[in-house]
């Protein structure tokens, strides 16, 4: 059984990304905040906790706060032209 899908080329908008230049390279700001965020649970737990749980709460709040912040407003990426809409 095959199903045909009906794609729009047509985007209606386009988020665009915020960046910030490190060493000349632009980074999205959501990635940035969760290697902030990482690092402040990582020397928070680290002060009370063994240095393993330490890793994996800070790994936690990283890969966290990456897939929350990335698709809040302003964070989303956009897809290059050759894929269709809908595919990142």
């Amino acid at each position: 059984m095959t199903a045909m899908i009906e794609m729009n080329p047509v985007r209606e908008h386009v988020r665009a990304v915020r960046t910030v230049d490190v060493a000349g390279v632009a980074w999205p700001v959501y990635k940035l905040q969760a290697i902030a965020a990482a690092g402040v649970v990582g020397l928070i737990s680290l002060l009370v906790l063994t240095p393993e749980l330490t890793a994996w709460f800070s790994g936690v709040a990283l890969v966290t706060t990456w897939l929350v912040a990335r698709h809040l407003p302003g964070n989303a990426a956009t897809a290059p032209a050759s894929n269709p809409p809908g595919i990142s």
